[in-house]
């Protein structure tokens, strides 16, 4: 494909079932998932034509396949059935 060994291309369906966004992926957390999941590859960042003078002004961009981009910190309030 045009990314070649760049980006790992997944569909939707495939990026579910390889518990990319976890365990257990709600129907919500689905509708809200593109089609097409691009993961970039070593120091590649993909971005958004449309966003790109947003987002070129972050301090940094994450969201690779590394056990250091996946296991990024999430801090979670339980709330009660």
């Amino acid at each position: 494909g045009f990314l070649g060994d760049r980006a790992r291309v997944l569909t939707k369906s495939e990026a579910i079932a390889a518990n990319l966004f976890g365990p257990k992926v709600t129907a919500d957390a689905q509708d809200r998932i593109g089609d097409i999941i691009a993961i970039a590859n070593g120091g590649m960042i993909i971005i958004d034509p449309a966003r790109e003078s947003l987002e070129s002004m972050m301090v940094g961009h994450h969201g690779g396949l590394s056990d250091l981009e996946r296991l990024v910190p999430l801090l979670m309030e339980q709330t009660e059935p």
